[in-house]
């Protein structure tokens, strides 16, 4: 049995060399497996040396090994033609992707887990010994363990890029670069895991998710220097860090990452006024915080001080933090939100501040929620406001909203102006039906046809039983 990784791949690799004055690659896996003891240790000289069986064969390798189950698992590694969608290209070679994660056996998984210390224990892989061939299936390994999408897989994705880059700085070994990729895929999925109730704490005891990916991102920055900055988180990395905390409904955490984000862009803030629109406690306090970051952001581009500027993200989320207080004040402000919006995109001309389908709705809506005497009135302004000045067709999220405002309204006409918008929108359908123009995008569903039946429920018109 090998006892060394990082043997094994030197090995494998002086093997395929010794043999390449032969150049018959459909042999080279069964030379390979000869000086083997074990198919485990086949496996491991065989992928240490992908990227010479790679550089030595256009063919396929037909390889009949004594193992089928060797044979089966290696045909792709040694496979060095162009892929199906490089030959749609025209044969030209680009980066060659991870590949497709296939369903993982137990015998898999076991052979991985075991690579994987391996990989990490320094008796067998001690620092300063990662050769290239190495370092790629460190990363190889780490993408393997990503494709689990839970938090030990993640775990150990983590810890061997950390190994990366103890080699790099601990142990002067210059060829272990850590690929920016890899790192960004590492605090994605650290991302991903952080939304708040979905057991983001592995065994619910360790750090959360998101604790985790500024674990990570602080590791790498106390790790670059001036001499070397190629271990320098990247703006994306920040970002992913910010939205983990925003995720995990901790918009100080947020905020802190935030401040020490070295080169800020519009996804930065978009991300922290996620974290301040999603925060619990007061709605209100929550929404002056978001509002106040926009208009900073909106000051600073009028300065030319940040070179960017808000876009329609940076908006929405803002009116959706003013929607959920639930006000008649929230309401109001979310909808002089929407219209400065509309005022930046007409005299700056600029095309991502346009205002949309989902900045109109969500004004719309929160005038239903708003409580207010006036929701109705205000509520279906806007709509009107939508589709004459904006030349947007309002869908039928836009329409039940202003059904449900009118459904709300206190006044005595309400049923009636509820039941005209149902009659707008069925009327709308069958207009487009007539000349064949396809999908309605504003047809009547079951919650309109309710948001109208509780309109005449509360309607004190003689008429409103029969309604």
């Amino acid at each position: 049995m090998l006892r060394c990784c990082c043997t094994s791949r030197v090995f494998g690799t002086q093997l395929i060399r010794g043999h390449r004055a032969q150049h018959q690659p459909s042999s080279l896996c069964n030379y390979i497996v000869s000086f083997a003891s074990s198919e485990d240790d086949a496996m491991i000289i065989t992928n240490s040396s992908v990227h010479v069986l790679r550089s030595m064969s256009t063919d396929r390798f037909n390889d009949r090994s004594r193992d089928s189950n060797f044979s089966r698992r290696n045909d792709n590694s040694c496979n060095s033609s162009p892929s199906r969608s490089n030959r749609r290209r025209g044969g030209k070679s680009s980066k060659r992707p991870h590949p497709t994660p296939q369903p993982v056996t137990m015998a898999e998984q076991k052979r991985m887990i075991s690579l994987t210390s391996r990989l990490l224990c320094q008796q067998t892989t001690p620092l300063g010994t990662l050769t290239p061939p190495l370092i790629r299936t460190i990363h190889e390994t780490a993408f393997w363990h990503l494709h689990n999408k839970s938090y030990s897989g993640t775990l150990e994705a983590d810890r061997l890029l950390r190994r990366l880059v103890r080699e790099r700085v601990d142990g002067w070994n210059g060829a272990a670069k850590v690929a920016t990729h890899a790192v960004e895929a590492v605090l994605d999925s650290w991302r991903i895991l952080s939304s708040a109730g979905s057991g983001n704490t592995g065994d619910g005891e360790g750090p959360s998710a998101a604790d985790r990916a500024e674990s990570l991102l602080v590791f790498l920055r106390s790790s670059s220097g001036d001499d070397d900055a190629t271990l320098s988180p990247s703006a994306k990395a920040y970002n992913m860090v910010i939205d983990a905390y925003a995720r995990a409904v901790r918009s100080d955490d947020a905020q802190r990452i935030f401040d020490m984000h070295p080169n800020r862009d519009v996804v930065s803030y978009n991300s922290l006024l996620k974290a301040y629109s999603s925060a619990t406690g007061s709605f209100a306090n929550a929404a002056d915080k978001a509002e106040q970051l926009l208009q900073k952001l909106e000051r600073d581009d009028d300065e030319g001080q940040s070179g960017f500027g808000p876009n329609a993200v940076s908006y929405g989320t803002v009116i959706g933090a003013m929607s959920r207080t639930n006000s008649e004040d929230g309401a109001r402000k979310a909808e002089e939100v929407l219209r400065r919006m509309a005022r930046r995109y007409q005299t700056k001309n600029i095309t991502a501040a346009r205002p949309n389908i989902v900045t109109f709705a969500q004004v719309i809506s929160a005038w239903a929620k708003s409580g207010s005497n006036q929701a109705g009135e205000k509520a279906e302004a806007a709509l009107r406001w939508m589709e004459d000045n904006d030349a947007m067709a309002a869908n039928t999220v836009c329409y039940n909203a202003a059904i449900d405002a009118w459904s709300r309204s206190p006044r005595n006409d309400a049923a009636l102006r509820a039941e005209s918008l149902l009659r707008e929108m069925e009327s709308k359908c069958k207009l487009r039906a007539d000349v064949g123009g396809g999908e309605c995008v504003c047809a009547p569903t079951n919650v309109t046809y309710t948001s109208v039946i509780s309109a005449w429920s509360r309607s004190p018109l003689p008429n409103a039983a029969q309604k």
